[in-house]
């Protein structure tokens, strides 16, 4: 994984707050990849898949997730759960602050793959929290 491009967006977190839908996606895509992390057991088995999760951010962190589509294997969708947890997103400029619910397609590919964005964001809050 590039940890430069996510430590750029960590250590420019604290200040830079993004401007734009299309930066806040950037940004969220590129933290989320650089969080996450393919299970030993996945690779070593073969696995790949695409775990769907929709998930809300009110601030800065992930408040409440739902898997909207298993990626078919138990290690592979708990290592998303895991990238979500971890992720600290930079601040929303006062025009984005509506965003808080977002939906991604989070690809575990053994030809290492970058997240696949669903393209949908939403202003409404999560039907379920986890």
């Amino acid at each position: 994984k590039d940890q430069g491009i996510a430590n750029k967006y960590f250590a420019e977190a604290a200040a830079t707050p993004v401007e734009t839908l299309q930066e806040l996606h950037t940004a969220i895509y590129e933290i989320l990849d650089s969080h996450k992390v393919y299970p030993k057991e996945a690779i070593a088995a073969h696995q790949q898949g695409t775990v769907k999760v929709t998930f809300v951010v009110p601030n800065r962190t992930v408040a409440a997730y739902t898997i909207d589509r298993s990626s078919g294997y138990p290690s592979l969708d708990q290592a998303a759960r895991q990238a979500l947890a971890d992720c600290l997103f930079p601040p929303k400029a006062p025009s984005l602050q509506g965003v808080t619910k977002l939906t991604v397609d989070m690809t575990f590919n053994l030809g290492s793959k970058p997240l696949v964005p669903a393209a949908t964001t939403s202003a409404s809050p999560a039907s379920s929290t986890h």
